[in-house]
């Protein structure tokens, strides 16, 4: 198992950091750079999406061209990507809070390929463990030196329309990492922001609470905790094995839990999440479960 890939410095150079590193991964994903691209403009739609990522995110805007520049490649199409729900991989998101048996964690399951494990340590922000595709600038779920995690738990089909191609609600795991230490911040901050299309933000944070906000056109739902779980998708067979997972861990511990949502997906990658711990453990859908700290937490 690599070990992270450490991100440091202001928001462009957090970008170049990842696109130095994972350079091969860009390219294949967005296209290579050109020079026509430099001077030309970039497709109606994606000159609104790299509009509103200036506007509402600035600092993911800059990281978004370090990321493009370091790797050689397309930044229309590190931005298309982004825009564009087959770029986000969470398949299915849980959240498990055991009765107040254990600290609340969270289950990320990614679809395709096993995510790569980040330390992004930015200058003006909270230092976090975070999981996402290699060619990626935002983050798909993740846990910061402060206690707080949060993941994102992504549509299954594209949104339709002027929708395909706004901000995702995706960029709010990374902005909630780097602002927040607690469940409280996070559910103000994503209430009141701009995001295109329809996902699920989950969060848990060291002193044991947890939330969850779905997002659709013009709608925010706080999620109702039930049975213990926090779902950040509809019914499923996954919601089964997870509740059977949530019973294990009341009973057997953590380790037996993560096992447990080894072996209801089967195949699948995924991240869990430990608030409390400030750790990350990455599956690679074998079974096995590989454990990062955070230093200096």
């Amino acid at each position: 198992m690599d070990a992270p890939l450490t991100c440091a410095g202001v928001p462009r150079d957090l970008g170049v950091d990842q696109g130095s590193a994972f350079a091969h991964e860009v390219r294949v994903q967005a296209g290579a750079a050109r020079l026509l691209e430099a001077l030309s403009r970039p497709a109606p739609e994606l000159a609104r999406l790299d509009r509103d990522l200036w506007r509402h995110h600035p600092q993911l805007a800059e990281r978004v061209t370090g990321l493009a520049l370091a790797a050689g490649a397309s930044r229309c199409g590190v931005l298309r990507g982004l825009s564009e729900a087959g770029g986000v991989p969470s398949e299915a998101v849980a959240l498990v809070a055991a009765a107040g048996a254990a600290p609340p964690r969270i289950w990320c399951r990614f679809s395709g390929a096993a995510p790569r494990v980040r330390i992004d340590r930015p200058d003006a922000g909270i230092p976090a463990l975070v999981a996402a595709p290699a060619w990626l600038p935002a983050a798909v779920c993740g846990v910061n030196q402060a206690g707080l995690a949060v993941a994102v738990s992504a549509p299954e089909a594209p949104p339709g329309g002027a929708e395909r191609f706004g901000v995702p609600a995706l960029v709010l795991v990374g902005d909630c990492l780097q602002r927040f230490s607690d469940v409280g911040g996070v559910l103000r901050w994503c209430a009141g922001r701009p995001a295109a299309g329809v996902a699920t933000i989950l969060t848990a944070d060291a002193g044991g609470d947890v939330a969850g906000l779905r997002f659709a056109p013009g709608e925010r739902t706080p999620l109702a905790l039930e049975d213990g779980l926090l779902m950040g998708s509809g019914p499923s067979a996954l919601c089964d094995a997870l509740a059977k997972a949530a019973r294990i861990e009341v009973a057997e511990g953590a380790e037996a839990w993560a096992s447990a949502l080894c072996e209801a997906a089967p195949g699948a990658p995924g991240v869990w999440l430990d608030p409390a711990g400030r750790r990350l453990g990455l599956s690679q859908g074998d079974g096995s479960v590989a454990m990062f700290d955070l230093p200096g937490a």
